[in-house]
């Protein structure tokens, strides 16, 4: 919480500059969407490990909360950098159909293991320590660490595309925007897949764990992404 009230002292300015008086779009919802989500997530998420003597029945609404919140921020943050690279190809309707066909690819098998996983899971009720761990997870699926393999999939997918096509237009429009958008867009890759690898690897080794804490970290590389590409 305080990397992401950090982040929000920081990025705050340019987004009420860049953002909150530019015109409604697609691009400004899913910014939003992507953007003040976490501010439920975080505090619930830390309401689940540290309000002492919780309720048992509130753990797994609770867990359910963060985890499709979560879920929807990844899934708008996908969104958004896939339509920045449709632009980058100059919105070519193939293209276009590739990503479709990629984010469906991806999101669909998503949303099924977030259901599965949530539905195994399973508290230890009651919790030895009420108060200081009220919401203690004995067991859950570990097949959501695929969740985090289809993410490193999709913006690999991304990166890639970025790379080949700002290198081209590079050549021939050394453009602030094109270095920015792809220079941008390889750093986030970068930062995002040693997350989601130690996410995914955490998930596997100690399936009662979960991924929220990282996760914040990945919604500041998100949500600063945007109105830093909108300086240009």
């Amino acid at each position: 919480m305080a990397l992401l009230a950090y982040d929000f002292m920081l990025t705050s300015g340019d987004e009420v500059r860049l953002i909150w008086g530019s015109k409604w779009n697609s691009i400004k919802v899913l910014f939003f969407a992507t953007r003040y989500p976490v501010f439920i997530d975080g505090p619930l998420y830390l309401a689940m490990h540290f309000i002492p003597n919780l309720d048992p029945s509130l753990c797994n609404t609770f867990f359910a909360t963060t985890s499709w919140i979560l879920h929807i921020g990844v899934s708008t943050a996908g969104i958004i950098m896939l339509i920045k690279t449709y632009a980058l190809y100059g919105c070519n309707r193939s293209i276009g159909i590739v990503f479709v066909t990629i984010f469906m690819g991806v999101n669909i098998p998503a949303i099924i293991f977030v259901n599965r996983s949530l539905k195994s899971l399973k508290f230890l009720t009651p919790s030895p320590l009420p108060t200081l761990a009220p919401c203690i997870v004995i067991s859950s699926d570990r097949v959501t660490f695929l969740n985090f393999v289809f993410l490193i999939i999709l913006q690999l997918a991304v990166v890639i595309l970025s790379i080949w096509k700002g290198v081209y237009q590079w050549r021939e429009n050394r453009g602030r925007l094109i270095n920015t958008l792809v220079k941008d867009g390889v750093v986030y890759f970068l930062c995002l897949f040693a997350i989601s690898t130690a996410n995914a690897i955490v998930l596997v080794a100690a399936p009662s764990s979960d991924a929220v804490p990282a996760c914040i970290a990945c919604h500041t590389l998100r949500t600063s992404y945007s109105p830093h590409s909108r300086r240009y």
